[in-house]
């Protein structure tokens, strides 16, 4: 037997596939550090983004507190210029009165704001008169009062009227029907509702019908003393404006001739008018004078004399004028 010899067949050659799978590890392994850097990147990122945050943050606090210490200031900085402006009015005002007192004229004349001529006395007396009918009358606000009360007695009437209407009317259904059926039993619901809403309404009614008597009385009491005090009432404010105009000719005859005012005026006005509001300065400055004619001041260092007792008719106007000199120091 014989054996036919074969030679060995060679082995393939596999180096270029195995460089070709190196090739492509190595590829896979500069994407996994591609992959890597930009992970890296993506977390220093989010950590600046995270400072970015708490940066802002902080400088938001520092806003915060940057407007409130300037609110802080800008109130502060206005109370010093209502301070300033205030001591500046009154070093004006001085100045003024010094300027004054080294511009006058030995031989300027004395301002008299405080005789009373007769006239003027006769007008005090009207004006007075005037006020005192006017004070025993009730004011606006008092008449008022007084006719809301009636009119909450008259709508306590009228709610019981209605409600008594009501109780006659579910009283007929209730006669009118047959006892079970759905109508009466309605009926009965609103009779019973009727009769709650009549009783609450006449307790309303005598509660307000004593403040309704006296509110009656008070205002037909006030009506007759308007027809008694109308004439010297319109008298006294006649007599006012007579007077008025008087002292505003007094006193631009005084600052017209340059003389020399009475402490007591130069101490609240100053000697001379001002060149701004000089109308409104004007005006208060009579306002002061004929409240010395009338109620007979002659206080040479206060301009409005004593406070007055509460209780006196011209304490209100005291007040009033007292206020108003006081915005002007």
């Amino acid at each position: 037997m014989s054996y036919t010899s074969y030679s060995a067949t060679p082995d393939k050659d596999w180096g270029p596939d195995i460089r070709g799978l190196e090739h492509r590890v190595r590829g896979l392994d500069d994407r996994v550090d591609d992959v890597e850097r930009e992970q890296q990147e993506t977390q220093t990122r989010l950590g600046d983004v995270h400072d970015l945050g708490y940066e802002l943050r902080r400088l938001r606090e520092s806003l915060d507190t940057v407007e409130n210490t300037a609110e802080d200031a800008r109130d502060e900085l206005a109370e010093h210029i209502s301070d300033t402006a205030h001591e500046l009015n009154r070093l004006k005002a001085r100045l003024q009165a010094l300027e004054a007192l080294v511009r006058t004229d030995p031989d300027a004349p004395v301002a008299d704001l405080d005789t009373v001529e007769p006239a003027w006395a006769e007008l005090a007396a009207a004006f007075r008169a005037g006020q005192l009918a006017e004070a025993g009358l009730l004011s606006d606000h008092q008449r008022q009062l007084h006719t809301n009360a009636i009119q909450y007695h008259r709508g306590a009437v009228q709610q019981q009227r209605d409600a008594r209407d009501r109780v006659i009317a579910a009283a007929r259904t209730l006669a009118t029907t047959e006892p079970g059926s759905k109508g009466h039993r309605a009926a009965a619901d609103e009779f019973a509702k009727a009769l709650e809403a009549d009783s609450s309404a006449a307790q309303r009614h005598g509660n307000l019908a004593m403040n309704m008597v006296k509110a009656r009385a008070a205002l037909e009491n006030d009506d007759k003393r308007r027809v008694e005090a109308g004439p010297p009432i319109e008298a006294g404010r006649r007599a006012e404006l007579q007077l008025t105009q008087a002292m505003r000719r007094r006193l631009a005859a005084a600052l017209r001739d340059r003389a020399t005012l009475p402490m007591w005026f130069v101490t609240p006005f100053g000697p001379v008018p001002p060149a701004r509001g000089t109308e409104k300065w004007m005006n208060l400055a009579v306002a002061v004078l004929v409240y010395r004619v009338t109620h007979s001041v002659t206080d040479q260092v206060l301009a409005l004399g004593p406070t007055p007792a509460p209780t006196a008719q011209h304490f209100h106007q005291h007040q009033d004028l007292a206020q108003k000199l006081r915005k002007r120091s």
